[in-house]
């Protein structure tokens, strides 16, 4: 306070100088704001026209391998990840589990990797018939 009572530089300078910092800086914000809007509707006409091109191959009955290599490629990093944890590492498992149970005689040890391993496979399969009455029947019917 002391410092600009003191001062003999214009006020009225000084405010015009402060004025066309702000003006700049509200231009350079209601630009970039203007670029945020325009990026967020092509992103979301981008997403628009991915949901309909994929709305149109899931009604395609597709041989299985091609149909397993899109739906892969559409399930993103997590569904993938999803898909690694849960099937070949449990299978590594509890394979690793009964080798163990049985160098070590261990009955109980290989009963639960047994179970787990039955459960695994029961998973497996559960998933097996879920997707061909779910996506192949359906196809085939939404097809004929």
């Amino acid at each position: 306070m002391n410092e600009r009572g003191s001062s003999r530089e214009d006020l009225r300078t000084l405010i015009d100088v402060h004025k066309g910092v702000v003006a700049r800086e509200a231009l350079t914000s209601t630009r970039a704001e203007a670029a945020s809007r325009s990026a967020s509707g092509v992103a979301l006409e981008e997403q628009r026209i991915y949901n309909v091109a994929w709305e149109q191959y899931s009604k395609v009955r597709l041989p299985i391998l091609l149909d397993g290599r899109a739906r892969w490629a559409r399930a993103g990093w997590f569904g993938r990840s999803l898909v690694i944890l849960l099937g070949p590492l449990i299978l590594l498992g509890w394979a690793i589990g009964l080798t163990v149970a049985q160098i070590i005689s261990r009955q109980d040890l290989a009963l639960i990797a047994g179970a787990v391993g039955v459960t695994h496979i029961g998973a497996a399969l559960a998933i097996i018939i879920y997707y061909a009455k779910r996506v192949r029947l359906r196809k085939a019917r939404d097809h004929v």
